[in-house]
């Protein structure tokens, strides 16, 4: 499984899961590094040292190397990790929507393509286009219109339900 395939606050829990699992790799040979150079040197325990270091030095490139790759999926979703919670929400007018909804109802093109060239997510477009489809059936959408006719229809629903 990808990192794709994560939520934001998976991913963080992961993160830290791995650098947790492999500190408690560091635990046992710093230990083990700290035994050994209590003993008087000799040419083993020169030698066990080394091991020691060798393969701490491999635990922590492990570790730099899974944050490295977890980094670089952040970045290859245009993101980076601890932005999610400080991005602002994009707001779009109204007119934006309905020309992005268009896209797919009218001219046909796949959702993917017209949120690659509207720059929006794939919710976003579905929140869009599901309103419209309604529209176009007659019926009134349960989310805020995207027309003018229905977003009139809607106050004016509004209206009556308050009286």
């Amino acid at each position: 499984m990808t990192v794709n395939s994560f939520s934001t606050e998976a991913q963080t829990i992961a993160v830290g899961l791995v650098s947790d699992a492999i500190k408690q790799s560091y635990i046992p040979l710093f230990d083990k590094l700290k035994e050994l150079e209590s003993h008087t040197p000799d040419e083993e325990t020169s030698s066990k040292i080394d091991i020691v270091k060798i393969r701490l030095d491999v635990l922590f490139k492990v570790e730099m190397n899974l944050l490295i790759k977890i980094q670089e999926e952040y970045t290859s979703l245009g993101q980076n990790p601890g932005d999610t919670m400080n991005k602002a929400r994009k707001n779009y007018d109204s007119q934006f929507r309905l020309d992005a909804a268009q896209l797919v109802v009218d001219q046909s093109d796949s959702v993917r393509q017209a949120c690659e060239s509207m720059g929006v997510s794939k919710s976003s477009m579905d929140n869009w286009v599901r309103p419209l489809n309604q529209e176009r059936r007659g019926e009134t959408p349960k989310a805020s219109a995207l027309s003018a006719d229905q977003h009139k229809i809607q106050e004016l629903e509004k209206r009556i339900w308050q009286i």
